[in-house]
Order: structure tokens, then sequence, then C-alpha cells
């Protein structure tokens, strides 16, 4: 069913409207146009200079999505095509990038090493299957605790030099450094579990957030998976931070928090 965006352009706010200008690449011309449209009928008057520039960055927005949807389609793989019959087989980037995202990069190293195998470059198979085991162990994510959230945000709050954006981490630990921890504070041996991939836990996430809403919780189900869904897929990865900012501030370490814990529930 198509999206009336003229009739849902006319219950946005102005801030709301606006929005779909400063970030128009997150939504479709049609969708911003409307916008444009509203604003208009509402009294905003626009130069045709801006209007231009609207229009150009809309276009641009327009190819950069095209050559998106040509690039996961598969709409080239005939480029690929050969007619030697004795030529190896491949799996195509395609396949290659879909077991990664459900499974996880260790099954994507996995196919990407075989198809080394048939190109006969053994050295490149050991170097891709130790970057598939050591990204999917070491690759770190990033926990803060709310009690040290809400003690930042506190002073952020009362600074008047306060920048736009700032970026804090109690911890930023690998899955691998999750289990020695939990080895050295209670004396027992863990071992990972695989369970699947980003795009399998998004997956997850959508048929929870279906079925199970909670519109009414201050933290619904999904919405820790899709917490956890970020820090794998490396959204939260950070640089730097900004922690050092205020001198007061003791971060709270996941070794620190977990030897909070009594004995029987680690």
């Amino acid at each position: 069913m198509a999206v009336d965006h003229e009739k849902l352009m006319t219950g946005k706010s102005s801030d709301g409207l606006q929005a779909y200008l400063d970030n128009y690449k997150k939504y479709t011309t049609e969708a911003v146009e409307a916008a444009v449209a509203e604003m208009q009928k509402r009294g905003r008057v626009f130069t045709e200079e801006e209007l231009m520039k609207l229009r150009t960055n809309l276009k641009s927005q327009e190819v950069v999505r095209e050559e998106q949807d040509i690039a996961l389609s598969g709409t080239k793989l005939d480029e690929n095509i050969v007619d030697d019959q004795n030529a190896p087989e491949y799996y195509s980037e395609r396949a290659i990038y879909i077991f990664s995202a459900l499974f996880s990069v260790l099954f994507g190293a996995a196919l990407l090493a075989i198809n080394l195998r048939n190109t006969r470059q053994e050295k490149g198979i050991w170097e891709v299957a130790a970057f598939g085991i050591l990204y999917t162990s070491v690759h770190k994510m990033v926990f803060t605790t709310m009690d040290d959230t809400a003690e930042f945000t506190a002073n952020a709050a009362l600074d008047p030099s306060t920048p736009r954006f700032l970026r804090i981490a109690g911890d930023q630990v690998s899955p691998k450094e999750i289990r020695e921890i939990m080895r050295d504070i209670s004396g027992k041996r863990y071992r990972m579990l695989k369970t699947g991939g980003p795009g399998l836990l998004s997956l997850v996430i959508r048929i929870t957030k279906t079925i199970a809403p909670g519109k009414t919780e201050l933290y619904p189900a999904w919405q820790g998976m899709q917490y956890m869904r970020n820090m794998i897929d490396k959204r939260a990865d950070l640089s730097s931070t900004d922690n050092s900012r205020y001198q007061g501030v003791k971060w709270t370490t996941v070794k620190d928090l977990i030897s909070k814990l009594p004995a029987e529930e680690i």
C-alpha cells in the first residue's frame, strides 16, 4: 500500500517537518518533497537557491541508493559468468555477506577461505581463517552502567561549555576478555557459544518487537537485544571517549560489576 506523504505531513509539527530536510538522507525523495510542500503551505518561504540545493542533494542521494541496490541485488552477477568449463566455482560476494550477517563473520571467512582454496592460495586461507576467529572473539563491545551515565549527564547538564556530542564508555571488552574475567573471579572455566550473527539477531528483534512491543515498559525485551546488536555490528565502536572530562566520575568496569555479584550467580 502506497504511503500518502501529503496526508502524513499534515500531522507533523514544524520541527518534525524540518527534520525531513535536515536528515534528507534517511527519507525518500517523495517524503522530503511533501515536507517542503507542507512547510510552504504553512507560510515557510524558500529561496530558489535553497530549493535548488535540496533538489541536488536529493538527486545525489537517489544515485547513491541505486548503486547500493545494484550492489546488493546481484544484478551485476552476469559480469562474472565465464565460458570456461574448467573454471573454479566461487561463493559470491553476496553469499559471503549474507552468511557473515546472519551467522557470524567466522562463517563468512570460511566461505572466503574455500574460494581461496579453489585458487590454491594456501597462504591466504590461513590469513582469512585467522581474521574470522580473531574478529569474532576479539571485537570489543561497550558497557556503561546507568549510574555512571546519570552522573556524567548531570555534570554535563551543569557545564556551560558542554559540546553538542560527548562519547563515554564505562568499559570496552571483547567476549573473550569477558570469559577470562569470569574465570578469574569465579575460578570456573567458561567457553563462548556462537548463536548467530547480527543479521539473525535483527530478525529476532523484529519478531519480538511485533509480538511483544512492550509499549508500556521502560525497557522492553527487544530494546536490550537491539542494544546488543548495535554493539556487535560495530555501531558503538569508540576510538576515543570523553570519560576524563569530569574528574569526579569513577567508571565501573565489567570486572567491577561482576565482582559485586553473589558467588552463586557467577
